[in-house]
């Protein structure tokens, strides 16, 4: 069981406030929920979730991944290796980038709330932070099912299901 859960929220740039009225408490539910049921092995857990816009993530699109286009979510892990049980850890970083998380949450099908969607991608993120990743199509299947498996303990529908 985790001792210590520090979700640190930070609004770089983009009107969150006015898109997601509750956004600290949605991003915060969403990380709390990944994290307890990833990593309740660890003894105490940091994460820090920057909320930003979309020209602030060109330029880490850009420079960590040589793209130079805005994106919905990066996440930048800050382990390396196994973690042992009960040791404190710094997860890393987790980005999301308000216009484009907006826009492809209005064009999608999806039967949910804009702050379901925010919820998925900040799983998402998360749990890249704790190695997983969609780089096969085997890995994005499992990665996908946890995803499912989270946002239904919080609530939300299955955001892989057309509307």
């Amino acid at each position: 069981m985790i001792k210590r859960l520090l979700i640190d929220i930070q609004v770089k740039s983009g009107d969150w406030k006015s898109a997601l009225d509750d956004c600290r408490e949605v991003v915060t539910r969403a990380a709390k929920k990944a994290i307890e049921d990833q990593a309740s092995s660890f003894g105490s857990v940091e994460v820090s979730i920057v909320l930003a816009n979309d020209t602030f993530m060109t330029h880490l699109n850009k420079q960590y991944r040589n793209q130079d286009i805005p994106t919905n979510v990066l996440s930048f892990p800050n382990a390396s290796g196994e973690i042992k049980e009960n040791a404190s850890v710094h997860l890393g970083d987790v980005v999301l980038a308000l216009e484009t998380c907006y826009r492809e949450f209005d064009e999608s099908k999806y039967l949910g709330k804009f702050s379901d969607h925010i919820c998925h991608l900040v799983i998402h993120g998360v749990l890249h932070l704790l190695g997983y990743d969609h780089e096969t199509k085997k890995d994005a299947y499992e990665m996908e099912g946890v995803e499912i498996k989270l946002l239904k303990k919080l609530g939300i529908p299955n955001p892989y299901l057309d509307g």
